[in-house]
């Protein structure tokens, strides 16, 4: 009796090994592979390289461009002026 319910709910499944069997021939789609290698390599150039190297060039003209007088405030929140 459970085993007709399991049955009912998760039917059994058979392997077809003719039909396997019958299409062994060359693989493809290894030009689709490197297209998808391709456009991933591209994302995380934009995503992560290209962005950090802007943000650090930001930072050291920023950097560049302090001069005596002027007031920062560090990382800790501490409020100074250059001198």
């Amino acid at each position: 009796m459970l085993e007709q319910i399991v049955n009912l709910i998760i039917p059994s499944a058979y392997a077809d090994t003719t039909a396997a069997a019958s299409q062994v021939g060359p693989q493809s789609g290894g030009f689709s592979f490197m297209l998808i290698v391709f456009i991933m390599l591209a994302f995380f150039y934009f995503t992560f390289w290209r962005l950090q190297n802007k943000r650090a060039k930001e930072q050291q003209t920023l950097l560049n461009s302090l001069a005596k007088g002027d007031e920062v405030v560090t990382i800790g929140g501490v409020l100074g002026r250059i001198e």
